[in-house]
């Protein structure tokens, strides 16, 4: 079966009449998808291009809506979560296949790349990949067995890149004002209400390191997070969020 039997476009409405364009099993239906545009103008001044943690627990407080609110007069498309595992790869295989070219391109992608995952979320993102960078650029190693809340223990694994994949990620640099949100790091023993496996804060590490490697790119880093901060070591509390903006606003 070849990647292209499992990985179609998805087209998503964005009002009146305009349309974006996803590579992807589906469409991710959860809170934290938010999915808006002003403009559709191939000469876009700004592309947000978050994963989750631009939603975190929900859009009123949310990292998404202080950027939104900053950029009043400007053609924008703003994306959280547009798919189940949201990576440099869906970012882009996004551009690749829409027409646009942003002036600025403000992600915080990295992160899904480098945590560990279930073997089926592990598939899932390396179809991403080789939908336009082919089969020898990622592959999968086991990290650790974690036990689930159902007491079922199950095996995790990460994702590993050929020098091909900082490559294709260089080329989104090339092409816009890439700004890039690193990942707050947390203590291995933050006291949240489920321990995170060890291998998850290896991967934040594993992460940042990867980004700072975009020549040309802006990297914001934000030291290291508590539960002030951050409620389950991967989403932001309001808190957090205001932390991330006092940083981000000098370049909206």
């Amino acid at each position: 079966m070849s990647i292209n039997d499992v990985m179609g476009f998805l087209t998503v409405s964005i009002g009146n009449g305009n349309k974006l364009s996803f590579v992807g099993d589906k469409i991710h239906t959860g809170n934290d998808c938010f999915i808006s545009a002003n403009s559709i103008d191939p000469d876009l001044d700004y592309l947000i291009f978050f994963d989750s943690r631009g939603i975190s627990k929900g859009f009123d407080d949310s990292l998404v809506k202080g950027v939104l609110e900053r950029l009043v007069g400007k053609k924008y498309i703003a994306i959280c979560r547009p798919l189940n595992l949201t990576t440099w790869a869906t970012l882009y295989n996004f551009l690749s296949i829409n027409n646009i070219n942003p002036k600025v391109i403000i992600t915080n992608m990295g992160f899904v790349d480098f945590i560990s995952k279930k073997k089926k979320l592990i598939d899932e993102a390396i179809r991403q990949i080789e939908f336009r960078f082919g089969s020898s650029v990622a592959h999968t190693v086991f990290e650790q067995n974690y036990l689930l809340n159902s007491g079922i223990a199950e095996e995790l694994y990460s994702m590993v890149y050929s020098p091909k994949y900082l490559q294709f990620v260089q080329e989104i640099a090339e092409r816009s004002n890439l700004i890039v949100l690193n990942t707050p790091t947390v203590k291995d023993n933050i006291s949240i209400p489920r321990d995170r496996p060890t291998c998850f804060f290896s991967g934040i590490e594993q992460s940042n390191q990867f980004n700072r490697k975009i020549k040309g790119a802006t990297i914001l880093e934000f030291g290291m997070f508590d539960v002030e901060q951050t409620y389950d070591a991967v989403h932001y509390t309001v808190a957090g969020n205001k932390l991330i903006m006092n940083q981000l606003e000098t370049y909206l």
